[in-house]
């Protein structure tokens, strides 16, 4: 953060810088090295502790790319455009939801090109909500992951038959998951998170 910004001020931005961050996956031991920034603005101004008093907060999560390597040493860039809006009701709720718009998909939060090669973009489709009252879990939202050849659509804050649970929820909270293939070839799964 720039020196004299203060974070609770409308507009102040941390900026995050990786360098060689490498990510390993303890089951196979592959990893991935991270390079690049991204940002994170108080777009309303305001801290948390005043959340009650304030009624919401804004923050803005953006990077115009962030290097992926991955183990065969191919490099891809990925984007990210999130907003973030922190409200009280019994509690802090934070409502996700994605602002960059390309083509005829709305909502992107994250967007680039894969291992594989090939273009992707993940919309929240319906906003992310993560409440206190619920132990901070997230009790709602979806999104939908595209590439060129499926696309895949998580639903979140279902019960064990896949229908909305409230919150608090009486049981575990679950995922739907809906896959689509070339030909419209479709496969569902049901999970607790």
């Amino acid at each position: 953060m720039p020196s004299g910004t203060r974070w609770k001020n409308a507009g102040a931005t941390l900026t995050f810088t990786y360098t060689n961050l490498v990510i390993t996956r303890v089951a196979d031991n592959k990893s991935i090295t991270i390079n690049g920034a991204h940002n994170l603005t108080n777009v309303s101004g305001g801290l948390l502790i005043n959340l009650p008093i304030l009624n919401t907060i804004t923050h803005a999560v953006t990077s115009s790319g962030i290097s992926v390597k991955f183990d065969d040493n191919s490099i891809r860039t990925w984007q990210i455009a999130r907003q973030q809006v922190f409200s009280y009701n019994n509690g802090i709720v934070l409502t996700v939801t994605g602002t960059h718009t390309e083509g005829n998909i709305n909502h992107i939060a994250e967007w680039g090109t894969n291992r594989f090669g090939r273009t992707f973009s993940t919309a929240i489709t319906q906003p992310l909500v993560f409440r206190q009252d619920c132990s901070f879990r997230l009790v709602s939202g979806e999104v939908k992951h595209t590439v060129p050849v499926f696309t895949a659509v998580g639903t979140f804050g279902l019960n064990a038959t896949g229908n909305p649970t409230g919150c608090p929820g009486v049981a575990a909270y679950y995922c739907k998951l809906v896959w689509t293939g070339p030909n419209s070839n479709s496969h569902t799964v049901i999970f607790p998170y």
